[in-house]
């Protein structure tokens, strides 16, 4: 499955295809779920080099770009039953860090 440019594969945890584009904010690979979500915050566009950014979106900004039919997509650790394996902010969140 290809979403843009980028090619999905496997999350090593759950198996759920996944893609990793770079965030907006810090530059990283972050992992999204390969598949839309009608409840994602995050938002893809491409940089003028090919690049496929992440942006994530405030609750408004998505209501639009789903309205507008554009895709939205949801950070993997927000679906994956494994997260906390992986993710430290789960991991914190759940009292193991």
């Amino acid at each position: 499955m290809m979403v843009g440019n980028l090619q999905a594969k496997p999350c090593n945890e759950c198996q759920a295809p996944i893609i990793w584009p770079r965030s907006a904010r810090s530059g990283t690979a972050t992992p999204l779920d390969a598949q839309p979500s009608p409840r994602g915050n995050v938002a893809l566009y491409e940089r003028g080099s090919g690049t496929q950014i992440a942006a994530v979106l405030t609750p408004r900004a998505a209501a639009g770009y789903r309205a507008a039919g554009q895709p939205t997509y949801l950070h993997h650790a927000v679906s994956c039953p494994f997260a906390a394996r992986w993710n430290k902010g789960a991991a914190r969140a759940e009292g193991r860090s």
